[in-house]
């Protein structure tokens, strides 16, 4: 497709949906934000109401996973770290602490207390009579294990976590001491995270070499019981687990690539959820009354450049071109219509992340002002690669290579599935331009040490520059709640001047589910969903869609 056909289409995509947007967005901010009723307090969207007396229960429930397929299920390996793949480990596996958000994290896990007193060594309690799904009991040696294999692999999604402790010292059998390499006020948002599951020795004793055997063990209230990499996962109910038991007996995850697929299978009762529909389809669906669109925030997409790339991309100039290029309005629409709600300001930090800092202003579209910085910029004309996955990703993307266009910028679009993109974004990457979604989230010290600290595997820009690393040095030390705020507005500032990152748009995820299915957990970020307590109530759902 030619440019100047993708920019009619998306600028008449513009003009039928940006009422629906400018109304959703009202409707929201009536309403509290996404997910919130006038008057409710902020952390009720974490509540998860059980079944309703008298419930009619369906035993099993097939769900569409995300559009990011299940690879593998291993959260040691960069592909085994999606938005599909956490929602397995949710329920196959336990963390040492439970992060469902709000004022109330974390609560009791693996761990059933804790203290430190300075910060650095955590003195963990462990839960006893507790066992693996291959029948092995949970001990203090699995944590040990857990961090060794994460440090043993780098590249994966649990090092990006556990790379901060230092070492496991065992006092006995349920009892260990957690040291980290240096203190850190954030520890327990580190040991609650959803990339810290607690995995088995044994497992992997059993079945070094299948990644998959010794990765999908848990002590969680689901055991995996099938799974075809890239097609499904079929999950049990653990019926002698430790915790309080899920309201339903199995759930199948399907990878269906195809939007029409999906759409069909909803209507013809082959799926009872899906998480991941186009916004003209979740429209339809939430025209139906066969069916309820859950509405949840989720993540900034941005544009980001290579901190450590060529001479372009370290240019300021050039930055200031693309940032002024983009209308951030019309991305949005072209992305996700009215799921979609353009940044409010030019800050990156998270909507719901603390410390946050007001009146960063968005630098306005303008493109006469772009076309300035690009005259004083290195930019040489040539082609420049944006490397992009997930479908509204990628609309956005086309629309932004015929927005940079419009000023002389020449940009390719390379379309990638989700995994590709996360292995090929590991730290010290040599890549160029990218489009896609940061996770900022409920934890200031985690979205810092996660996402821009030097080093780590998910800081996908390479932020590394002495100044900003000094400003994380001292944020993930300070004990004192205004020198903390203040280090941290000190970063958005430097994040917001320096322009790695360019916030375009908080996906509002649309999440359609036949009616009767409840208990789903929507908090934070969809790294943070929660399926635990999902049931389907028959006494709901239509009758043709029932099974």
């Amino acid at each position: 497709m030619n440019k100047k056909v993708k920019r009619c289409l998306a600028l008449f995509l513009a003009l039928i949906m940006g009422m629906a947007l400018l109304a959703a967005c009202a409707s929201d901010d009536e309403a509290g934000g996404p997910g919130v009723a006038p008057g409710d307090e902020q952390d009720a969207p974490m509540l998860v109401a059980p079944p309703p007396e008298g419930a009619n229960l369906a035993d099993h429930i097939d769900i569409i996973a995300d559009a990011t397929p299940i690879l593998v299920l291993n959260i040691n390996i960069p592909a085994g770290a999606t938005a599909s793949t956490s929602q397995i480990y949710d329920l196959i596996q336990n963390r040492l602490m439970a992060n469902r958000g709000g004022p109330n994290w974390p609560e009791p896990g693996l761990a059933v207390s804790w203290s430190s007193d300075d910060a650095q060594t955590i003195r963990v309690n462990l839960r006893e009579g507790v066992y693996f799904h291959n029948g092995a009991p949970f001990t203090a040696d699995d944590v040990v294990f857990t961090v060794e294999i994460s440090h043993a692999n780098p590249g994966g999604t649990a090092f990006a976590r556990w790379h901060e402790v230092d070492r496991v010292e065992v006092v006995d059998e349920h009892t260990v001491d957690i040291i980290l390499v240096e203190p850190n006020l954030d520890w327990r948002y580190t040991l609650s995270h959803w990339a810290t599951p607690i995995l088995s020795r044994q497992a992997y004793l059993d079945n070094p070499d299948d990644p998959v055997a010794w990765g999908s063990i848990g002590t969680g209230p689901y055991r995996v019981t099938g799974f075809s990499t890239g097609n499904y996962v079929h999950l049990e109910r653990c019926d002698d687990y430790w915790g309080d038991a899920p309201p339903t007996r199995s759930l199948s995850f399907w990878t269906i690539p195809e939007l029409a697929t999906r759409m069909v299978m909803l209507n013809n009762g082959d799926a009872q959820i899906s998480f991941t529909m186009s916004p003209e389809d979740l429209d339809v669906l939430e025209a139906n009354d066969n069916f309820t669109v859950f509405r949840h925030e989720g993540w900034l997409n941005t544009i980001s450049f290579n901190f450590m790339g060529d001479e372009i991309q370290r240019c300021p100039y050039f930055r200031r071109a693309v940032a002024h290029a983009v209308n951030v309005y019309d991305i949005a629409i072209v992305a996700n219509g009215q799921w979609a709600l353009p940044t409010p300001d030019g800050n990156i930090w998270g909507l719901v992340t603390p410390y946050r800092l007001e009146g960063l202003a968005r630098r306005e579209y303008n493109v006469a002002l772009a076309r300035e910085y690009l005259e004083r910029s290195v930019y040489d004309g040539r082609t420049i690669a944006m490397r992009t996955a997930g479908d509204a990703a990628i609309r956005a993307a086309e629309f932004v290579q015929f927005q940079l266009g419009e000023v002389g910028i020449d940009i390719d679009v390379i379309q990638m599935d989700v995994a590709q993109w996360v292995e090929a974004h590991a730290w010290g990457h040599e890549l160029e331009m990218w489009l896609f979604a940061v996770a900022a989230g409920p934890s200031a010290i985690g979205y810092v040490s996660g996402i821009l600290a030097p080093n780590i595997g998910t800081n996908r820009s390479n932020i590394n520059d002495p100044y900003f690393s000094s400003l994380i040095e001292r944020f993930l030390v300070e004990a004192d709640d205004d020198a903390a705020r203040e280090i941290a507005h000190d970063m958005q500032r430097w994040l917001w001047e320096d322009l790695i990152i360019i916030p375009l748009w908080y996906g509002i995820n649309g999440i359609p589910a036949v009616q009767g299915i409840g208990g789903m957990h929507l908090w934070g970020n969809m790294f943070t969903y929660s399926l635990r307590g999902i049931y389907w109530d028959l006494n709901q759902a239509p009758e043709h869609l029932r099974p």
